[in-house]
């Protein structure tokens, strides 16, 4: 659920030595080998046990914890937990708390300090990208109107990438979407949902009564969304919404693609659960 940038997560992996499965790879035998360290950082910052086997990341590596960390916790609890492996890298590593003047890890410590920084001033509101997906200038402009607080705007936008979003989630289950000559989408917001979550259920990926419920409310929430867009969004010549009032739409919607986005992961999942992992288990 973080929305840790790629050059910012390249950053911190090289900066940990995060790679082979590992933490600190190559720098303390003790941390390198102890997955009790991984799993006490990981304790302290998320109030995950990964010990425990009825937890998700059980049985993984610390690498791969720590991949799972970023990509399912808010930003906050990133920042903490990058924050505590940094302490431990400072007091192993540092002359002093305030880095020497001398020290070859300065400009990349001041560079660590401002990515920590920026987790922890941004909002915790991400947008999903499906697996494949070709990130738009529609998903770059929403996410810009979010970090910089413009939810009146980012409305708007959120529409208009929730219909690349589902339109995308259908494609990749067979859906046909219907177009027009022009090639542009003909269908509703709604219509591509309800497709999606009768082939969900047709083919066994929904089928508890608490998540088809669910499924029905997200469907009656977003023909909501699509009047509040309409009638209240930068898109129109209308009163605009209070801004904490269009915080909540945005969460709201991104949550709900959220939802769509781990349903599809595990379906994934499934397809790609012969492949073996490549990392150790430890």
């Amino acid at each position: 659920m973080s929305n840790l940038s790629a050059g910012d997560k390249r950053f911190l992996y090289d900066f940990f030595k995060i790679s082979g499965g590992y933490i600190l790879q190559d720098m303390y035998e003790k941390a390198r080998k102890n997955k009790t360290f991984t799993r006490n950082l990981i304790l302290d910052a998320a109030g995950i046990d990964i010990y425990a086997n009825d937890n998700e990341m059980y049985g993984l590596s610390q690498a791969k914890c720590v991949d799972k960390l970023i990509a399912d916790f808010p930003n906050l609890t990133v920042a903490k937990f990058f924050k505590e492996l940094r302490s431990f890298f400072i007091e192993n590593t540092c002359n002093s708390w305030n880095y020497c003047d001398n020290c070859e890890n300065e400009k990349q410590c001041k560079r660590l300090s401002e990515i920590l920084k920026k987790l922890e001033s941004q909002p915790d509101i991400v947008v999903p990208v499906l697996r494949g997906q070709n990130v738009s200038e529609v998903y770059e402009d929403l996410v810009r109107n979010i970090e910089m607080g413009k939810y009146t705007l980012a409305v708007d936008r959120l529409h208009t990438y929730s219909i690349y979003f589902f339109e995308r989630l259908c494609i990749n289950n067979n859906i046909t979407v219907s177009r027009d000559s022009k090639g542009q989408i003909t269908v509703t917001l709604e219509k591509l949902i309800t497709d999606l979550k009768a082939s969900y259920i047709a083919h066994g990926y929904i089928n508890t009564d608490f998540v088809k419920l669910a499924t029905r409310r997200i469907q009656e929430l977003m023909q909501e969304y699509g009047r509040v867009r309409n009638d209240k969004s930068a898109a129109h010549p209308n009163d605009l919404l209070e801004k904490i009032e269009a915080e909540f739409v945005v969460k709201t919607v991104c949550n709900m693609l959220e939802f769509f986005k781990k349903i599809d992961d595990r379906i994934d999942n499934k397809i790609e659960n012969s492949i073996a992992d490549d990392e150790l288990p430890f």
